[in-house]
């Protein structure tokens, strides 16, 4: 598969069935097509990296509505790929209802149309990109988050050894990030080395204190 593809998974155990889906899907060049013929096999087949699953409500070893939730199960909560159930007979509104009770979002009956095919299976995807990248989204904000609040913290903990080195409090003046400010400084601590002993490494309760001392003997009043 390469980076372009989606990867589709048919589990259906008609063979003609299969090949039907797989010419369709085939045509297309940006799709990677895996094929099943029992819910065992095509549960296997189940990974992160595929995102459609075109499943017959009528296996051998299981029904299409079980075989979802045992995908669910595999893939955790809230990390179904897109499903499309398929069935070669009338489906009744019923196990259409329990399809999409249980995850589907689409179904299709045979004979199936190509083109109804294709549009379904854009759609799905495309709705399921739009989702991912709403997750992203939301994952980097929640890590943003998080870091901005460990920054803080450790930021309180700098002024607060300061404070009790020089023996008075901080007026503190809190303000954004400016054009130029980085967030990991990309000093050159030799001459901190050579001056007070200190490493990159040492906690700041035992490296403040003598920067602090050495500012009093230096500036005078004025520190």
């Amino acid at each position: 598969m390469t980076s372009a593809q989606r990867r589709i998974v048919i589990i259906d155990d008609t063979e003609a069935n299969r090949y039907v889906l797989r010419k369709i899907l085939g045509s297309q060049t940006h799709y990677e097509v895996l094929e099943a013929a029992s819910g065992a096999a095509g549960l296997a087949l189940i990974d992160e990296s595929v995102e459609l699953v075109i499943i017959d409500v009528n296996l051998p070893d299981t029904t299409g509505f079980e075989l979802i939730q045992a995908i669910e199960h595999r893939c955790g909560w809230g990390r179904l790929p897109a499903i499309i159930n398929i069935s070669a007979t009338f489906v009744s509104g019923k196990d259409k209802a329990q399809g999409f009770n249980t995850g589907a979002q689409a179904y299709l009956t045979h004979p199936i149309n190509p083109e109804e095919v294709l549009a379904t299976v854009g759609a799905l995807l495309k709705a399921s990109s739009r989702v991912g990248h709403m997750e992203q989204q939301r994952n980097s904000a929640i890590a943003r988050s998080e870091n901005l609040q460990a920054e803080k913290v450790m930021l309180e903990r700098f002024i607060s050894v300061i404070e009790q080195a020089a023996g008075r409090p901080a007026q503190k003046v809190y303000k954004p990030m400016q054009p130029g400010d980085m967030v990991r400084t990309m000093a050159d601590t030799r001459r901190a080395h050579e001056a007070f002993g200190f490493d990159a490494v040492t906690p700041i309760e035992q490296g403040l204190p003598p920067v602090v001392q050495w500012c009093r003997e230096y500036f005078g009043d004025r520190a």
